[in-house]
């Protein structure tokens, strides 16, 4: 394990060592990318491992970090930094100015060419910014240089899909959320080091709470510091989230993840589904940059952190009761489509929608429990309340005749032979559909 110094607030810069010796990687790849929202240290500790390894190997460390709003202005300053390490290119670069249509195939062979004779590092930290004026063939040519003595680091809060499929598919090294959150044995060791005592089972629930968010674990332990309660360390947390992510976010942003509050974990194509209503389309993954979401690139999936999904989930309460039965029902959609019966059975029942119930077919659940309660059981209350609406009963006859053997199959006669005297007058005998129901039962 390793502390290098303190910051301002008397943290001790911890980097548990199976993560400093991931960053080696950083001395030997050409190009190395770094993607993890804020608050887990990414760039504080690519700062502390370079200057250690120029301290050691006279190698030089230039670093770039793009500000937030002006990206031609963090374009251009890129490129005067260049000129430090490849005069040439730099001077180039800088003549040639901003991307576009007509200058884009030059600028990405010098880009593509952009090399040192001696080691040097180049760090691009808030390389998201770049994003508007760094078409991805200039992303493609950066990551395509020919081996030299300089070294890439991009550093980023989100790589849009395109960026990410390239660093995927020419194997640059990436290192991302999972690499840097802490696992309990590290928020243990770390609480060692602050001088504070947690047990194993202490520092697991930590970890439970926070999922190893550096910024998280560290807010907690000065709240312990302090000696304030562990509950109300736990709320120091939740107010964290609340009021460091949440409330900072914009509101097309907070709708995305209020869309897919019904879930801890969702594929892209359930995230593009569940926010397939929102007028203008929002980026959806930059919209998932936060901590306690994390992204497999692989499975092309985002796990929400069960603290994250508790309060997505009191937010989305506290909304509108139309848009809470909205954010319900589409997510019962997804499921229906997926072949997710019982879950879309829930969701709709969640979101007061028993029409979109009557799509489903009761008796392949039967043997399952609905929201706690055996399934048999929430057939009669159905047949009971929803059962009595007219309306309902001759809209899906079929789903009622299906119920009612649901009904007859668990023993209850009485309740099978009244949802069938209040169902058959409705059916119409001239309609051939109602006539082969009626000859059915």
């Amino acid at each position: 394990m390793r502390a290098l110094a303190q910051d301002p607030s008397g943290d001790l810069y911890f980097y548990p060592s199976a993560f400093w010796k991931k960053l080696d990687v950083l001395q030997r790849a050409n190009t190395v990318a770094l993607e993890a929202p804020s608050g887990y240290g990414k760039s504080t500790a690519v700062k502390d491992f370079l200057t250690t390894v120029v301290s050691e190997t006279r190698s030089r460390l230039c670093w770039c970090t793009a500000q937030a709003g002006v990206p031609a202005e963090a374009y251009l300053q890129l490129c005067k930094l260049v000129e430090q390490l490849d005069p040439v290119t730099g001077r180039r670069l800088q003549k040639a100015g901003l991307p576009d249509s007509q200058n884009l195939t030059g600028l990405g062979e010098l880009w593509q060419n952009f090399s040192s004779g001696e080691t040097c590092f180049l760090v691009i930290d808030n390389f998201q910014q770049l994003a508007p004026v760094f078409p991805l063939p200039l992303f493609n040519a950066i990551l395509e240089r020919p081996r030299s003595g300089l070294h890439v680091v991009l550093i980023s809060q989100f790589f849009p899909r395109e960026q990410l499929a390239l660093l995927l598919k020419l194997g640059v090294p990436l290192l991302n959320q999972a690499d840097l959150a802490w696992s309990a044995a590290d928020i243990q060791a770390y609480a060692t080091r602050r001088g504070q005592r947690l047990t194993a089972a202490q520092a697991q629930e930590l970890y439970r709470q926070t999922g190893g968010w550096v910024t998280a674990v560290s807010l907690y332990l000065r709240l312990r510091q302090d000696k304030r309660p562990e509950q109300e360390s736990t709320g120091g947390i939740l107010m964290l989230l609340e009021h460091a992510v949440w409330a900072t976010l914009p509101l097309q942003q907070q709708t995305v993840l209020l869309n897919l509050s019904p879930f801890q974990q969702v594929t892209e194509a359930q995230l593009r589904f569940l926010n397939r209503e929102l007028n203008p389309q929002a980026d959806l993954r930059a919209a998932l940059n936060l901590p306690l979401i994390r992204h497999d690139p692989l499975t092309h999936s985002y796990e929400i952190h069960e603290l994250l999904s508790d309060l997505l989930q009191e937010r989305r309460r506290q909304q509108e009761a139309d848009f809470n039965r909205d954010c319900l029902r589409r997510a019962g959609d997804w499921c229906f489509e997926s072949g997710a019966g019982l879950q879309a059975a829930s969701l709709y029942e969640q979101a007061g929608d028993f029409r979109s119930v009557m799509k489903l077919d009761p008796r392949t659940f039967y043997h399952d429990r609905l929201n706690g309660d055996a399934f048999y059981r929430t057939a009669w209350l159905w047949s009971e309340h929803q059962g009595r609406d007219p309306a309902l009963l001759r809209l899906q006859p079929l789903f009622w005749l299906r119920l009612a053997y649901l009904l007859l199959s668990s023993g209850r006669t009485e309740a099978f032979r009244q949802l069938l005297r209040r169902l058959f007058p409705l059916l119409d005998r001239t309609n051939p559909a109602d006539r082969l129901l009626l000859a059915d039962w």
